[in-house]
């Protein structure tokens, strides 16, 4: 479910593993006895989503509503161009938007059908340019790493 709507919402192709089991490394990973799960990877542009279905034990159907401020991560945040066309978008690929206005005119709130919080920005404005991708020092590191692991792959 999650990879068909981040696949939709980025417009990319899914990287998919087969199932993955019977790996005492993936135990002590999960700490979990006995895992099995599949994996999928999508490039986000300078960044890339790692997606993990449980099989063993079985990742539940619905996930719930993250409450925000709970412990853990609190959303994933993409940087748009255009944000009411990324919030029709979002909204057609099966995301949930919030009805309420973000605090600041240039932000969307919405969830993935899980339930994730995720926030479309749209920096273009050019008080922004310091906070947008293109400032970091090496905004295109993670595409970077995904042709070196498939250098690696490919050498195994």
């Amino acid at each position: 479910r999650l990879c068909g709507f981040y696949a939709a919402l980025l417009g990319v192709d899914a990287v998919r593993s087969p199932r993955l089991r019977d790996d005492v490394r993936l135990d002590t990973i999960a700490d979990l006895p006995g895992v099995q799960l599949r994996a999928a990877w999508l490039d986000a542009g300078n960044a890339q989503l790692e997606l993990m279905q449980y099989l063993a034990p079985a990742t539940p159907k619905e996930t719930g509503r993250r409450t925000p401020g709970e412990p853990g991560y609190a959303h994933l945040a993409f940087e748009v161009s255009e944000l009411e066309e990324a919030r029709a978008h979002l909204a057609a690929c099966g995301g949930q938007l919030d009805p309420k206005p973000a605090a600041l005119p240039w932000q969307a709130w919405a969830t993935d059908p899980d339930g994730n919080r995720l926030l479309l920005l749209d920096l273009q404005d050019s008080q922004l340019a310091p906070v947008r991708i293109q400032a970091l020092a090496d905004p295109w590191i993670a595409p970077r790493f995904a042709v070196a692991r498939a250098a690696l792959s490919a050498s195994e």
